[in-house]
């Protein structure tokens, strides 16, 4: 990756204190967490943020725009942008080929890198995401996108990838999956999730969120459950009396281990866990949906486990995650 034009602002701490100051609330998905892991920091000018790897410029920033998106689609060429999309799965990001390069909106300004882009501009409606290689056939639309119950779809909000909201959809995207890769494609399909073309990373077409590493004993629709109960595809699968009971379940059951892993801990872990919830990879799973609650403890009984550390990668910090992320036995999905 080349040089940074602002090597100043390399570290994620040091651009997420730029906007301190910043005129708009931290509310999703513009929060100030997300303008700064999207390698954007604050100059203290109007609204205007600067990618400190590429030197790009973006201002008038919406209530719902997506710093993630909004960088890679005005600055399709930032390195730090797209080694991003690939290293943490940010599949929603367009790639520059689905629009002209050289559009100009009413503001007649053409973007590019060390350059100004209203990031709010007009534009003509863009193309799906070509995730998975066979070709855009829709496009990205403002209204609800509304199929029908039969094809799994969620006729009521509208979906992160409308091009998925079919089973069918979804289950060709499986054509390309790996020989080598585990999990039960049909399975996956029916839980919401289409293959992305990366690994074995899937990606719910509702509420965007992806899962990868999977293996055969899975159930996609319970992962799904458990990773983001949000999803309004996945309160349509389960149901509201489910999800419900599903929560008040996990709310005791956190509490209990939430008791017994604070009864374990000394001075010692509690400065370190405070200290290691201020990591970016904490961070960017919180930003993801993680309930804060669940991310505590997945810290906290890795230290009580394995002993002080001072570092927490995100593999380490998932497979912790999953171990205190469990559903009740009893729990069962809609058959799908």
């Amino acid at each position: 990756m080349s040089f940074a034009k602002y090597p100043q602002f390399s570290d994620f701490g040091r651009r997420y204190n730029t906007f301190t100051g910043f005129p708009h609330p931290s509310v999703e998905p513009l929060t100030h967490f997300a303008l700064a892991d999207a390698g954007l920091f604050f100059g203290g000018v109007a609204d205007e943020t600067t990618c400190f790897h590429c030197g790009g410029r973006m201002r008038a920033w919406a209530p719902n725009d997506s710093p993630y998106e909004e960088h890679a689609k005005w600055i399709p060429g930032c390195e730090f942008i797209r080694k991003k999309q690939y290293d943490e799965g940010y599949v929603s990001m367009p790639n520059g080929r689905d629009q002209p390069r050289n559009y100009t909106g009413p503001t007649d300004h053409v973007v590019a890198q060390d350059d100004v882009a209203p990031s709010n501009a007009h534009i003509p409606p863009i193309r799906a995401p070509d995730v998975c290689g066979f070709g855009n056939t829709g496009f990205l639309r403002t209204e609800a996108y509304a199929t029908t119950k039969a094809a799994y779809a969620v006729p009521h909000l509208k979906p992160a990838f409308p091009r998925y909201a079919t089973l069918a959809s979804r289950e060709r995207s499986f054509e390309t999956y790996p020989t080598t890769a585990k999990g039960n494609k049909e399975r996956m399909a029916k839980a919401g999730f289409f293959y992305t073309g990366v690994q074995d990373r899937t990606t719910c077409f509702q509420c965007g969120n992806s899962l990868c590493s999977w293996v055969d004993e899975d159930d996609p629709l319970v992962e799904h459950a458990r990773w983001y109960p949000k999803c309004a595809y996945v309160e349509l699968m389960l149901g509201d009396e489910t999800i419900n009971n599903v929560r008040k379940t996990h709310r005791n059951i956190l509490a209990e281990r939430q008791a017994k892993e604070m009864s374990l801990s000394n001075e010692d872990t509690e400065f370190i866990l405070r200290e290691l919830k201020c990591a970016p990879c904490v961070h960017r799973l919180l930003h993801q949906s993680i309930d804060p609650v669940i991310m505590e403890l997945a810290i906290r009984k890795r230290l009580n486990g394995t002993g002080i550390i001072d570092v927490l990668d995100e593999q380490d910090l998932r497979k912790a995650l999953a171990d205190v992320v469990s559903l009740p036995e009893n729990v069962r999905t809609k058959e799908v």
